[in-house]
């Protein structure tokens, strides 16, 4: 029977690296069997949404646990098939995703933030073109970018929009969902950050100061484009076409709370198209 033993800290600044005076502890050194330990994740928990949680096995380096509304990080110490549900936020099943998101409601990071991608992509071109990163790492990264843009991997990002305002959290996600991709592609483990580590690689050049409110920018753009401006387009067309439909229909005009001159119901919804007609040229 596999032992661990764990040790659970919330951390002070919502960082899980630093001095140990940052962290408060709230739990004490424990030897628990593995299955164990997993089964009462969230008892060890104790609710908190921001925590860490070292975790050392016998004979083997520790590797540490950041959730919550955070992502989580894994050695390579623990073996694939002790977790045969393993997905690329390295040794949380799908299981454990769907449970975090019914534990903390529904307020996840917007999908359109998948948009974040678009800018890893990029920021690899760069990185790449000014040979900071050789080529099968810029590959990999381009091909995992392109996966996450084409809708895939949705439910590796399990965040909530409650997180630090930097949204540190969120872009490390990205960067370990796409260093774990590239592990999957590469043929090698899971959490082995090789060939493609998720902060000197996918995050190369990058602060989540300048880069999230970039990628905000970017799911704003793209789906003003996208979706927005198609959407007042059809509710516009829509309102001349009634318009059109009602201009032999007289009505009485308003000024305020007195009648006014007559007007069609169609001349009225005219009105109502223009105003539109001019909202689409402001976006």
């Amino acid at each position: 029977m596999r032992k661990i033993r764990y040790a659970v800290a919330m951390s002070l600044d919502g960082h899980i690296a630093g001095p140990k005076g940052e962290y408060d502890r709230i739990g004490t050194d424990a030897e628990v069997d593995f299955a164990a330990f997993w089964s009462q994740f969230d008892t060890l928990l104790m609710g908190r949404r921001t925590f860490g949680l070292a975790v050392r096995t016998r004979g083997e380096a520790a590797f540490t646990v950041f959730t919550g509304v955070t992502s989580i990080v894994f050695s390579r110490t623990l073996k694939q098939q002790e977790h045969p549900h393993a997905t690329l936020v390295p040794e949380l099943n799908a299981d454990r995703v769907r449970d975090l998101k019914a534990q903390n409601g529904k307020d996840l990071i917007p999908r359109e933030m998948a948009a974040y991608a678009t800018l890893k992509k990029a920021a690899a071109n760069a990185n790449h073109a000014g040979s900071r990163l050789n080529d099968e790492r810029h590959r990999l990264i381009v091909q995992t970018c392109d996966e996450i843009l084409a809708g895939q991997h949705g439910d590796m990002f399990p965040l909530h929009v409650w997180m630090t305002g930097s949204g540190t959290q969120f872009n490390m996600n990205v960067n370990e969902v796409i260093s774990n991709r590239c592990c999957q592609l590469a043929g090698t483990p899971l959490g082995s950050k090789t060939p493609v580590h998720p902060n000197d690689h996918v995050n190369m050049s990058q602060s989540s100061n300048d880069s999230f409110p970039t990628a905000m920018n970017i799911a704003a753009a793209v789906n003003v484009k996208e979706r927005l401006i198609p959407a007042v387009k059809a509710l516009r067309d829509a309102v001349v076409a009634k318009a059109d439909d009602w201009k032999d229909i007289v009505k009485i005009g308003r000024t305020h709370m007195q009648d006014a001159t007559p007007i069609t119901l169609g001349e009225e919804w005219s009105g109502y198209s223009g105003m539109l007609s001019d909202n689409l040229e402001r976006i």
